[in-house]
């Protein structure tokens, strides 16, 4: 997904980065290690903020011990995640018949306890990426 930001950072990059008043471009890309001992089955709706009109996204991914995937991309020009997040967000994790759920609230708990920090893509670029990995085996079903 390094392409997403690329993208964003040459999109700026020829846009106009010579005016000052230009609001900076927030990336976000956040995703879930599976911490269990076990395999999981991973499933996110409104994941994006990248939608087409009247599309739902939605997406269930399985995940070995270890494995990771994408549970977040999108962008805002706000420097909060919370605006990038859609009201509708939601994770839910399942195995064995056991579900944890979570919605954006829980999400964002969840993920201020997460390895999530910034790099910004270059000097005359007005984006700034934010990215983290969440890995809590208390998410565990």
């Amino acid at each position: 997904m390094s392409k997403f930001f690329s993208a964003i950072c040459l999109l700026l990059t020829f846009s106009g980065i010579s005016d000052a008043t230009e609001q900076p471009i927030y990336a976000y890309m956040i995703y879930y290690n599976n911490a269990c001992a076990y395999p999981v089955q991973v499933t996110v709706h409104h994941y994006s903020t990248v939608v087409l009109l009247g599309e739902t996204l939605s997406k269930k991914q399985n995940l070995k011990a270890g494995e990771s995937a994408s549970i977040f991309e999108g962008s805002t020009t706000d420097d909060d995640i919370q605006t990038a997040l859609s009201a509708d967000y939601k994770l839910e994790i399942n195995a064995a018949g056991k579900t944890i759920s979570l919605n954006k609230s829980q999400f964002l708990k969840v993920l201020k306890k997460s390895d999530f920090g910034i790099i910004k893509c270059g000097i005359f670029c007005r984006t700034y990426r934010f990215s983290g990995t969440i890995n809590d085996s208390s998410l565990c079903p």
